[in-house]
């Protein structure tokens, strides 16, 4: 380690075979007490599980937006999300994933959050008008925000309603969540624990997501929505050999899988957060209140979201590994010897006393101010950084504003049911009390 330069140097951490356990079962929490106990760097583990855990900006700023080439998406967490996604923008590198992402690009640019904003009221609209006449009481949030974050990903990038299929599609979605999360549970390098029963029941949602997808290609028709969809670029992408069948299969399989995630996971936790917080609920309300026409007249809702996003980040860890062709050991810059599994985490940074005041408590006027560089990064950060940054925090500051403008939303779900899988959501959902704002 004497070699290591100083953005890397620390004496290596001895695992404890109770370490693999809670490594298996809370592996936000350990990491986030390996930081702790041992600082910025922790050279941890052997054998399969080894890895360095970098918890500062500098790391961040380092891996993530000076090193992208160097630093490759070729890792355990990304190739079991391939399994799923294949070769989509979420877990390709170099000239594919610069292609992908030239050609979606335009569906995101924010002359378009006019168009998330307009289909996030409807479909907001819709469920809440579904808990009205339903009379309902109690709901999952966790369960709502996930199919209405479906609704709007499907209408505003494919120009599909998902109607009267909407439990069914929901269904399969999560079947294949739930799929990436048990294998997110086996450590790197040993086998998986998946069950046949657990595998014949992903083919069987993976059929309906493929027969989706079927359905959405044949029933296209260039030009026929107003504004060009993200189905527009991929087929306009395909026609010129831009990109395969494949390729524009595994693009709509990645929006659908991992589109929404991010909406949904941090909306529910925004509401859990906010149960907590009555005053800052009712704040939230008056501004709803207000009938601001679109999410940047709504300063309150996205800090809501954003202090969500920083407590419960959805890409609660990220990977990374050194490639073997920038030579053996480190350079002066810091680069790290071939093959080093390189490990940040937003979860962790953002929950650090030396780069957060007051980590721990839910408090969304710190976004009043600006933060400091690369301590936070709950989208990633440099090259890389989320294709729907602005898609997703439009979205759930829509979401706030409406359904406060007409409930108040009581968690009854104890605290302590964070989860990290494939991605930091509440195991089992978040049962609240429904009444009226």
């Amino acid at each position: 380690m004497r070699n290591i330069p100083d953005l890397w140097n620390a004496e290596p951490v001895k695992p404890a075979l109770s370490d693999l356990v809670r490594f298996r079962d809370q592996p936000h929490r350990f990491l986030l007490d390996l930081a702790r106990d041992n600082g910025d760097v922790v050279w941890y583990g052997a054998g399969a599980l080894k890895f360095v855990l970098g918890s500062s900006p500098d790391h961040v700023k380092h891996v993530l937006i000076d090193g992208q080439r160097v630093y490759t998406k070729r890792t355990f967490q990304y190739g079991f999300l391939s399994e799923v996604t294949g070769d989509g923008l979420l877990t390709s590198d170099g000239e594919t994933w610069r292609v992908r992402r030239r050609i979606q690009q335009p569906a995101f640019r924010r002359d378009r959050l006019a168009l998330v904003a307009a289909a996030t009221r409807r479909s907001t609209q819709k469920m809440l008008d579904a808990w009205s006449a339903d009379g309902r009481e109690t709901v999952n949030i966790a369960d709502e925000m996930f199919a209405l974050s479906l609704d709007v990903v499907m209408d505003v990038l494919f120009g599909y309603d998902i109607g009267v299929r909407a439990p069914e599609i929901v269904e399969a979605t999560l079947g294949v969540l739930h799929y990436l999360i048990k294998k997110s549970r086996s450590l790197p390098g040993l086998p998986s624990w998946l069950s046949p029963m657990q595998r014949r029941d992903y083919r069987k949602a993976r059929a309906v997501l493929d027969g989706v997808i079927d359905t959405i290609l044949a029933r296209h028709q260039p030009g026929a929505a107003e504004h060009a969809t993200l189905l527009d670029l991929l087929m306009e992408a395909q026609d010129d050999d831009r990109i395969t069948p494949a390729g524009v299969r595994n693009e709509m399989m990645t929006m659908i899988i991992a589109g929404h995630e991010t909406v949904a996971s941090g909306l529910t936790w925004a509401w859990r957060l906010l149960g907590d917080a009555p005053e800052v609920a009712e704040r939230l309300a008056t501004e709803a209140r207000g009938g601001a026409d679109g999410a940047l007249g709504l300063p309150l809702a996205r800090n809501v979201i954003s202090e969500a996003l920083r407590l419960y980040p959805p890409a609660w860890i990220v990977t990374r590994r050194a490639e073997p062709d920038i030579g053996s050991g480190v350079s002066a810059n810091g680069w790290l010897p071939p093959n080093t599994l390189v490990m940040l985490s937003p979860y962790v940074t953002h929950r650090l006393e030396r780069f957060w005041e007051r980590p721990n408590e839910f408090d969304p006027s710190r976004f009043d101010r600006p933060v400091a560089p690369n301590s936070y990064f709950p989208f990633g950060a440099g090259q890389r950084l989320c294709i729907g940054k602005d898609f997703a925090l439009v979205e759930a500051a829509i979401v706030l504003s409406e359904v406060s403008s007409r409930y108040r939303l009581q968690p009854l779900t104890p605290d302590d049911v964070e989860y990290a899988g494939v991605t930091l959501q509440p195991e089992g959902g978040i049962e609240v009390r429904l009444s009226a704002a």
